[in-house]
């Protein structure tokens, strides 16, 4: 059994936190659009020090719990999980894009992080198509996870 990620989006919309997740439609029902979904425990390790089993990778933060301002659509995710969701943290885009800056050494092992601080950008793309580079600190992601 392993551990998995359950990763929601954020936007600041005139200073409240609210759900920034995209939706596809299935049939008649409406299916959250994943920004991650895979299994990387380097990437668990980046973003909340998660399986970091050697110790050998920093991490932008360790687990920073439920925000206090977060959505009530994510409040209400983390309060149906239960005890089975843990280490819950959140982080801006802005401090992902910081943290992406201070590593030159990307390898084959940061791949997944890349490709999750490029698709929020393009989440944030969505909710501010024409000024988003003045709104790093406006769009999150809400996260925990399970094992």
């Amino acid at each position: 059994m392993g551990c998995d990620i359950i990763i929601r989006t954020e936007v600041k919309r005139n200073g409240k936190w609210t759900s920034g997740d995209l939706y596809k439609k299935i049939g008649k029902e409406f299916q959250i659009i994943e920004i991650y979904d895979g299994r990387s425990y380097s990437l668990f390790t980046i973003l909340a020090d998660v399986r970091n089993y050697n110790g050998v990778m920093t991490p932008i933060s360790k687990p920073r719990g439920i925000p206090e301002d977060a959505s009530e659509e994510y409040k209400n995710l983390c309060e149906s999980w239960g005890v089975d969701g843990h280490s819950h943290s959140y982080l801006t885009l802005k401090e992902m894009e910081e943290f992406f800056d201070k590593r030159h050494e990307w390898t084959e092992v940061n791949h997944s992080f890349i490709i999750l601080v490029d698709r929020l950008r393009n989440r944030l793309k969505e909710h501010y198509p024409y000024d988003y580079s003045d709104h790093t600190e406006d769009i999150r992601i809400v996260f925990f996870f399970d094992n």
